[in-house]
Formats: C-alpha cells, structure tokens, sequence
C-alpha cells in the first residue's frame, strides 16, 4: 500500500479525479491518474501503477496530448521492466521515443535513450547498452542537460562494472559525482538568491 506523504498525495489526487470527472476535464482528469500511477511506481506496485497510467493514456488519445502519451509510455515501461515482461518494456520504451522524436522532444528522447541503455544493461545486452548510453550523452552534452548527462554517466557507470572495465567505471564514476556536486551547488545558489531576493523585498 500507498505509505506516508503518499497516502495523502493520493487522498487528494482521489478527491481530483472525482471533480475531473464531474466536469468533465479529461485532460486534467488524465494528468491525475497519471500522477496516482506515479505513486503506486514509487511503492512498487507495479501492476496497479499500469492500470491508472492505461487510464491517463486513453485520455490523452482523446484529447491528443502526444508529449503526454510519450511521458506515460515511458513511466509503464519501467512497470514492465521491474515485472520482468522485458518485450512489453522494450515495446513500450521505443514507443514514446518514437512519440518524442515526432514531436521534437529532445529531453524525452534522451530519456528515452537513457532508459533503453538500462533495460539492455538489465538483460545483459552490453554492446547494446552502450550504443544507446553513448547517444544520449553525446545529445544531452550538445543540449547543456546536465540532469540527463547525469543519469548517463551514472548507467555508463554501471555498464563498464558489470563488463568487469573497472577503471573505466570509475572514471564516470568520478564524473557523475563532479556534475552532481556541481548541479547540487547551483541549485544552493539559486536557492540564496531567490531568498535574498525575497528579504530585500520585505524591507522595500
């Protein structure tokens, strides 16, 4: 079961879905059931996860919301994944890259590529792996996407461990942990000035 923080997030997406409904909001209402989709991922109850993110899609078909679609595509394929139905993850993940692609998403298709790497990691598709890894860093470092540079020095990370490349498992070790620290130390920042900004405000 939905435990902590969670149990309320999903009393209020609940009492949302209920109003969406009324209303007749099928875009809002999908977005809902999509988040309460999120939630039961986060749990770990993978199969309840994919009955809401079903329902978000059929909503997001009718109300033609493509990046939506390419989003929850890719949140059911990690449910597949970790329910080891390894043909319906890599089915599901390729879609909403397809979706991403089409709609000019390039954050989603390095996503999308991030996630291919791992499942290929997962089934010990090595070479694969790093075709996939090595073309959403070379994406996500011409786009300046720090998160996504990020997830893909932490997969190339895993990669190079698992094919027994030590040294060079470690040296994108070290990487993942620069770009963190860094990122960690802008967000601080933005985060002092936006306060600073907000006392200086106050005595005006």
């Amino acid at each position: 079961y939905v435990t902590g923080y969670a149990d309320k997030a999903l009393e209020y997406y609940t009492s949302a879905s209920d109003v969406f409904r009324e209303l007749g909001e099928d875009l809002m209402l999908s977005k809902v059931q999509n988040n309460i989709g999120i939630l039961y991922y986060e749990d770990k109850d993978y199969e309840e996860a994919l009955k809401y993110y079903n329902v978000a899609i059929q909503g997001y078909q009718r109300s033609g919301d493509e990046l939506a679609i390419c989003a929850t595509y890719g949140n059911m394929s990690l449910c597949f994944f970790e329910l080891d139905q390894i043909e319906s993850a890599f089915d599901y993940i390729h879609r909403s890259r397809i979706f991403a692609i089409k709609n000019g998403s390039i954050v989603d298709e390095i996503s999308a590529y991030v996630n291919i790497g791992a499942f290929y990691i997962g089934t010990m598709q090595l070479d694969s792996a790093n075709y996939y890894l090595s073309k959403a860093l070379i994406k996500a470092k011409g786009n300046n996407l720090k998160p996504l540079i990020e997830e893909a020095y932490y997969e190339l990370t895993n990669l190079f461990s698992v094919k027994g490349e030590y040294e060079t498992a470690f040296a994108f070790q070290l990487k993942y942990y620069e770009l963190h620290d860094e990122m960690h130390e802008e967000n601080s920042k933005l985060r002092i000035q936006k306060l600073m900004s907000s006392y200086e405000q106050t005595l005006k």
